[in-house]
């Protein structure tokens, strides 16, 4: 990623089940990072078919708007716009109802280095079934923090098991 300017922060590797992920003692306005993006590969320790990848800036619990388009558990096109919530969507992966099956998932956060604007967030997740299951959900989601405040932490929220990773990279 170097050839985009896009360098890592911290990387949390695969180990133990956790119910988060936490990037902490951020200063993105300090170090001058324009953007951040964090690539995660994940897969849900919960044994139903599949769960959302939450995500919340600061320690913030409210003041986001979300939205998504989605084709989530091989069903119709789910399409979704909400105010005012706890969090923003940042993927949506398999559970373990069908084995081994990890999302990749992207998501890139804009405007964390100004106290001018808000923080702006764009994803974008895939995950499928190997073999015959045959089972999969893939697609895009969109948020927004009405905060001006520099983004000093990230909370990634899920039930991630053993094999789950994310990365998170800035750009000056």
């Amino acid at each position: 990623m170097a050839n985009n300017n896009y360098i890592p922060i911290q990387h949390i590797p695969p180990g133990s089940n956790q119910a988060s992920f936490d990037f902490t003692g951020l200063d993105t306005q300090g170090d001058g990072y324009k953007e951040l993006i964090i690539r995660g590969k994940v897969q849900s320790s919960n044994g139903f078919f599949s769960d959302y990848v939450t995500c919340q800036v600061n320690g913030a619990t409210s003041g986001y708007t979300r939205c998504r388009l989605a084709m989530l558990d091989n069903l119709n096109t789910s399409v979704a716009y909400d105010q005012s919530q706890t969090h923003v969507y940042a993927g949506y992966m398999g559970g373990t109802y069908l084995g081994q099956w990890p999302a990749i998932f992207e998501m890139k956060i804009m405007g964390c280095g100004t106290n001018l604007r808000g923080t702006t967030f764009v994803s974008r997740f895939g995950y499928g079934g190997h073999a015959g299951n045959g089972y999969m959900g893939t697609g895009f989601a969109g948020g927004y923090y009405d905060s001006t405040n520099n983004i000093t932490s990230i909370k990634l929220m899920a039930a991630f098991d053993v094999r789950s990773s994310a990365t998170l990279y800035g750009r000056k």
